[in-house]
């Protein structure tokens, strides 16, 4: 396995020599590879080029101030983990890095072969599951607007929140009137929409049942429409994810081919692909439920809870896409 490249950013080498040696009395001696620099410029130039995959911070190095760098860097786009060093008291400066950007702090007083190991472990965690997060969410909205299928985001009162390429031509509007439009104009007939809410809201989920839908002109199609319920943290407002697919006797569904169209094989890969990544969202889930340090999840549990449930969103829309491919 490639040694974790460590850069620490304080202008005191004996504070390198201790950070060395305990790096080098854990368990694995060969997993870290530390390098030291001593100045602001230096320290920055490093972060910009993204030369390490994590930094340790002194608060207080060469008449600068750590939050500084730190606050520097993030607005640089730095991505990379920043670990903050501080000394004993300053509590107040420990919730400021975190605020600033920080993924972890660590008090020079106290630290040890373990406390050390088991920051840089969370640090490094934390970070490679933000990443699998920011790459499945990228991919997420990749389906979003390639669908064939329209596909809005709403909530529960009807407010129009999102909605894809698909469901911009499909109902005839544009992006802007489409967020000024209520969901209940496209139901032909309001009760529809009432037992639709009431079943979405009651079940969390509506699998492939028949409506009438309106389009912004007037016409009348009958659709296929499924639904499910994200619920948000925190107290925020629910949210509805509806996919629409209009239904007609010519539609692919009532002429079953005898042997596989170009189509179909196209279908096929992009089910594999969606089901790739909702393994990939699995093992996120998995690793925050098993492998993740307890005292690292206790510290920021919310950030965690939130990956989880973002992750569990994702997979819900990218198995309606999934099961939308087979039909």
């Amino acid at each position: 396995m490639q040694a974790l490249k460590i850069l620490l950013v304080d202008d005191n080498e004996d504070n390198y020599f201790m950070i060395h040696n305990l790096l080098a009395s854990g368990i694995d001696t060969k997993r870290y590879s530390l390098s030291w620099c001593a100045t602001y410029s230096e320290a920055i130039n490093a972060m910009l080029k993204d030369r390490y995959a994590l930094y340790l911070v002194d608060y207080k190095f060469a008449n600068y101030s750590g939050i500084r760098l730190l606050s520097e860097a993030v607005k640089s786009n730095c991505t990379k983990p920043i670990i903050m060093l501080t000394s004993k008291g300053e509590e107040s400066i420990n919730e400021k890095a975190l605020k600033a950007g920080a993924a972890d702090y660590i008090t020079k007083d106290r630290v040890n072969t373990e406390v050390l190991e088991r920051s840089v472990r969370y640090a490094t965690t934390q970070f490679e599951m933000l990443e699998k997060l920011k790459r499945n969410e990228h991919t997420f909205r990749v389906l979003f607007e390639r669908s064939k299928d329209a596909i809005i985001i709403s909530t529960p009162s009807g407010q129009i929140l999102d909605a894809n390429r698909s469901a911009l031509s499909f109902f005839g509007v544009n992006y802007a009137d489409m967020e000024d439009i209520n969901t209940a104009f496209f139901y032909r007939h309001s009760s529809q929409r009432q037992s639709f809410v009431r079943v979405l809201q009651r079940d969390g989920a509506i699998n492939e049942t028949l409506l009438e839908v309106l389009t912004l002109n007037g016409d009348v199609r009958t659709c296929c429409v499924s639904s499910f319920i994200e619920i948000p943290q925190h107290g925020q407002t629910e949210l509805f994810y509806t996919f629409i697919k209009e239904v007609k006797e010519s539609h692919p569904q009532f002429q079953h081919s005898a042997t596989p169209s170009s189509s179909h094989v196209l279908r096929d890969r992009f089910s594999r692909s969606v089901r790739a990544v909702r393994t990939s969202l699995s093992k996120i889930n998995q690793a925050i439920e098993t492998e993740l340090d307890p005292e690292a999840y206790a510290r920021d549990t919310s950030l965690f809870d939130a990956i989880r449930m973002n992750a569990s969103f994702a997979d819900q829309a990218l198995q309606t896409l999934e099961e939308e491919c087979r039909d």
